[in-house]
């Protein structure tokens, strides 16, 4: 087998995004069923690849396109507002250009576009011969017309646009992949697409299936926020579960801590920081606070898609609290996820402090 992944940003094994790190995991899968060749569109600070990438598929299967604003403002004026531009901030012609020459000579059994910036390729490719044999598939993160619902600004005003355009967009393949059967019943029944759909669940980062949660080794009390802090929804759910849950507790005398893990916390989460409240930042091995925490949180309000992070916490063995954003398509076998709106974390805490 003979497959092209095209993917939006450059994955890497230890990157502190988690879509990076999950497109490494799909490439690494995807190799050891045959050969996979790399079309990458990325912006100039991402154009490096890692030695990692070279390993996996060699560096003569690895095609590189830089983007940058001008291009996106051009592609724009030349009629790309015509689709919802969530849905095209990867796409011009120049680099569409490229990829039908790139399928045409080398004749893929298979094209996979990974996450909904590439899918305006897929149209694009499925007018040619190259497209006509090889096998579309369209990998889903997350549905946008979701992401887009949940936004409380003008651009939920804009769902019927953000609509059309996905379901133009994923009437291209033949395939569609999908994180879980919730997506694949939103997939087949609200947007009213044919094709086939397969679940493949996200894999996880390896560390979380060997963290050593000891009884004497958590601590009681100890609450751990897990995700990428440069992410618009987990910012914002951290600000306010710190305002609104976090500090009514302890001025009623839940002395709680929070640690809170993840890459590239902005200036509104690093003020947070004092003897209740730890910011790490970025960590090569957070194992230690998986161990420690006694409770993961999962407050999130945006976003739609499967949450890694809630997966993560899950299968290290902590106890979840989770807004059904943040347990969104999980189906939990442990028990150990209790899902709730925002406004009953307070409660629940009340009820679980000191156990």
């Amino acid at each position: 087998m003979k497959t092209l992944l095209v993917l939006p940003f450059m994955p890497a094994k230890n990157a502190d995004k988690a879509g990076h790190r999950l497109s490494y995991d799909i490439i690494r899968t995807l190799c050891k069923a045959g050969e996979v060749h790399l079309f990458l569109i990325v912006r100039q600070a991402e154009k490096n690849i890692p030695p990692e990438l070279v390993a996996l598929c060699g560096a003569q299967n690895i095609q590189v396109h830089v983007m940058g604003n001008k291009d996106i403002l051009k592609e724009m004026l030349a009629g790309g507002w015509r689709d919802y531009p969530r849905l095209s901030t990867r796409h011009t012609r120049a680099i569409s250009g490229h990829l039908l020459a790139y399928c045409e000579k080398q004749r893929f059994t298979t094209v996979r576009f990974e996450f909904s910036q590439t899918f305006k390729y897929a149209s694009d490719l499925k007018k040619t011969a190259a497209g006509l044999a090889a096998k579309i598939q369209l990998s889903i993160h997350d549905l946008q017309i979701q992401v887009i619902l949940r936004k409380r600004s003008l651009e939920s005003w804009l769902f019927y646009w953000a609509y059309i355009t996905e379901c133009k967009m994923l009437k291209a393949a033949d395939q569609i992949i999908v994180l879980s059967e919730k997506d694949k019943v939103f997939v087949h029944n609200l947007l009213d697409i044919s094709s086939t759909v397969t679940v493949a669940p996200p894999s996880l980062s390896p560390f979380v299936y060997t963290v050593d949660r000891t009884p004497g080794g958590v601590r009681k009390n100890t609450l751990l926020f897990w995700g990428a802090m440069n992410r618009v929804e987990n910012e914002a759910a951290v600000l306010y579960f710190v305002q609104h849950v976090l500090e009514k507790l302890r001025a009623a005398g839940y002395l709680y801590q929070l640690n809170i893990v993840g890459s590239k916390p902005g200036p509104k989460v690093e003020q947070l920081a004092c003897d209740h409240i730890h910011v790490t930042g970025f960590l090569e091995d957070p194992s230690a606070y998986f161990a420690s925490s006694a409770i993961g949180i999962v407050p999130l309000s945006m976003g739609a898609g499967v949450k890694l992070k809630t997966l993560e916490l899950l299968q290290a063995g902590l106890p979840v609290l989770a807004t059904p954003v943040g347990a969104e398509g999980i189906a939990d076998a442990s028990g150990r996820l209790r899902v709730m709106d925002l406004a009953d974390f307070e409660r629940e805490l009340v009820q679980l402090y000191e156990q």
